[in-house]
């Protein structure tokens, strides 16, 4: 069938196989073959026993085939990245029971389910370029921490081992767009953001591509009040009390900047039900992005 999905990759008997054979993923994710033995692994108590029972189960390279388990033993690459969002990484996410819809919201995520121990989650991902997958995957983490997730930093590995889960109800996209970018730098830590922003709308994505531009090169779109003013209205039309953060980030970069201010601002925006302020869009907030020569590729003009 057409999917992205419909790909080879490796799999080993277990964890301390290094024999790869290989096998079509879509049929890997169908399985149900050890799914009684995924349920058990999330019953016991103890992480010895988890950890037991897991090494039990087979594991697969979803980023490729490999002759050995290594990544200068890669075959072919899959197109693919898989990533791992853990609860323990992002306690502060209070309905993290709700990621897999989070994740569904995303375009570029073409599966997602629960991880073998049911604590977690796992997603993949089609890229545009097999050649830069840490590049990708340095691009999906900051991405990521915008939204306040934390994605498992080990996953940049290119023959990192996934070992056989099971889910009775896991998201598929088999038509997930290629996530496209991508950081050749080493980035400089990356911090999370404090706010847990659960929403993959198409603007969502443009007005990030926006920003983190304004964030690059230092550009000041809120120069005069009027702008400023509008930047807010535009913001809180599209994303209510979720764009209080792209206003702060936006604004840092005026002269007078005071995040007190920018605060009370976003509110006074938010609680606007008449005059100028209402009849303000999203496409102002990338028209004043166009006019500072910033711009994503695929946002509203006014």
């Amino acid at each position: 069938m057409e999917s992205v999905l419909n790909v080879s990759i490796s799999r080993f008997k277990s964890a301390k196989s290094t024999i790869a054979s290989s096998i079509n993923l879509l049929n890997w994710l169908a399985d149900d073959s050890y799914s009684a033995t995924v349920k058990k692994i999330r019953e016991v108590k103890t992480k010895e026993e988890r950890d037991n029972l897991k090494r039990t189960l087979p594991a697969v390279t979803i980023s490729g085939e490999f002759t050995e388990r290594r990544c200068d033993a890669l075959i072919k690459h899959s197109g693919l990245i898989c990533i791992d969002i853990d609860a323990k990484d992002n306690m502060h996410i209070e309905d993290f029971g709700e990621m897999k819809k989070v994740l569904s919201k995303a375009p570029f995520v073409a599966y997602c389910a629960l991880s073998v121990s049911g604590n977690g989650y796992y997603a993949i991902i089609p890229i545009k370029s097999p050649a830069k997958h840490e590049a990708h995957f340095q691009a999906l983490q900051k991405i990521f921490a915008q939204k306040g997730i934390t994605i498992d930093k080990a996953c940049k590995d290119v023959a990192r081992l996934r070992f056989y889960s099971w889910d009775d109800e896991p998201y598929v996209n088999h038509s997930a767009v290629l996530f496209e970018d991508v950081i050749e730098d080493v980035p400089r830590n990356i911090i999370r953001q404090n706010t847990f922003i659960p929403d993959w709308t198409a603007a969502v994505i443009q007005v990030e591509d926006c920003i983190n531009e304004i964030e690059d090169s230092s550009v000041d779109i809120t120069s005069g009040y009027k702008n400023w003013l509008n930047v807010g209205f535009a913001l809180a039309s599209e994303f209510g009390e979720s764009g209080r953060e792209y206003f702060h980030r936006v604004s840092q970069f005026h002269d007078e900047y005071d995040p007190d201010k920018t605060d009370d601002q976003y509110t006074s925006c938010l609680e606007s039900d008449s005059g100028t302020g209402k009849y303000i869009t999203i496409a102002t907030f990338f028209y004043l992005c166009k006019q500072a020569g910033i711009a994503s590729s695929n946002a509203r003009a006014p």
